[in-house]
């Protein structure tokens, strides 16, 4: 009977069958492992729980106050003091370089203090200008006069000192020019001298 393969085809046929018959004695005799899913998660212990009773220990609490929070109390102390909020009043035709001086100190890294706003040119006819002084006035913790030589004659500045009373906001005034005579403006009852240690302790209630 004719065999169409030629004696080289039939010998790679029969290479190709002992390359799959020792696959598979191998696998019999060394079968592949599995390897096992592992959850990690229970590698990782719970954070330890605070022991309040030893901290109210040494602090010398006893279980008969239990009015006193201790997160609140110790650890609430530690967190950040938020910053003073600051309204600038100045004169806008003078002493818009003094205002300036004042917002580069706010960005001190030891400031207690941040600028939310200030003085804007009162522009004339303006029948809101005081409205909307006043809504910028009330958001702050603090009113700062910075006192030039020509602040007692700014109208704008004068209307927002009495804007500060209505609103019962905290305010001073700082001595703007040291080696110059600065009015004291009306409505102002007193100026402060304008120093960084000064500023700070001004607006940390010392006045």
């Amino acid at each position: 009977m004719y065999n169409p393969l030629r004696p080289r085809d039939e010998g790679l046929i029969e290479a190709i069958k002992a390359i799959v018959k020792l696959e598979a004695e191998n696998k019999k005799y060394f079968p592949v492992p599995e390897i096992p899913k592992i959850d990690f998660s229970s590698f990782i212990p719970d954070p330890p729980k605070p022991d309040y009773s030893a901290i109210a220990k040494l602090l010398g609490l006893s279980k008969s106050q239990p009015q006193v929070s201790l997160p609140s109390s110790i650890f609430g102390s530690l967190a950040p003091k938020e910053k003073n909020r600051v309204f600038i009043s100045f004169d806008y035709d003078h002493d818009e370089d003094l205002k300036n001086l004042l917002v580069g100190q706010a960005k001190n890294p030891d400031s207690p203090f941040n600028i939310s706003d200030w003085s804007i040119k009162e522009p004339i006819r303006a029948i809101n200008w005081e409205n909307h002084v006043y809504e910028k006035i009330k958001k702050v913790d603090t009113v700062i006069i910075i006192v030039g030589e020509y602040t007692n004659y700014a109208s704008g500045v004068l209307k927002e000192i009495i804007m500060t009373k209505q609103a019962k906001v905290a305010y001073f005034g700082l001595h703007g020019r040291k080696d110059k005579y600065c009015p004291i403006p009306s409505g102002l009852e007193k100026t402060y001298r304008w120093s960084w240690d000064n500023l700070k302790s001004l607006l940390n209630g010392g006045r």
